[in-house]
């Protein structure tokens, strides 16, 4: 008799890995020909959802985000159950996967271009800057910047 294994959020060794179907032979080195799909419980909503990820992005992950359960976090009080973030981390200190995965720095934001905020892949998510339209945004940008580069010396 035979078992198949589901996947197990925080346990990156059971997910499964299907092609990638934004993978073109031109992109090769740029993309990965695989996908990882990533489970995440959703308790509230009695559902598990599986985010996209390249597996060549998720291996580059450090190592606490691939081994942690991945979240879903609901944007503001909207009826939409599919307006969400994928995050990590714990309640305190949890991390828009999308920014871990581009790279995002103060001041900047990821769009995701399909709008499914399970489509973690780099072909489908871009950068842009935040224009600080008040004082108050810019001065905490200064002041981020300020002690990063305080604890940078």
């Amino acid at each position: 008799m035979t078992t198949t294994s589901r996947p197990t959020p925080g346990h990156p060794k059971t997910y499964q890995r299907i092609p990638n179907d934004h993978f073109r032979p031109y992109r090769r080195g740029l993309v990965s020909e695989n996908l990882v799909l990533v489970p995440i419980n959703d308790p509230k909503r009695g559902r598990v959802l599986f985010a996209k990820v390249e597996e060549r992005t998720f291996d580059n992950l450090p190592g606490h985000v691939r081994n942690a359960a991945w979240a879903v976090v609901m944007e503001g009080k909207r009826a939409n159950d599919m307006h969400f973030s994928v995050r990590v981390g714990h309640s305190s200190d949890m991390v828009v996967v999308s920014r871990l995965i581009m790279g995002a720095k103060p001041g900047e934001r990821v769009l995701n271009l399909g709008g499914d905020p399970l489509d973690l892949r780099t072909t489908n998510l871009r950068l842009k800057q935040i224009k600080a339209t008040n004082s108050v945004m810019t001065a905490r940008q200064r002041h981020r910047q300020l002690q990063q580069e305080a604890l940078a010396q």
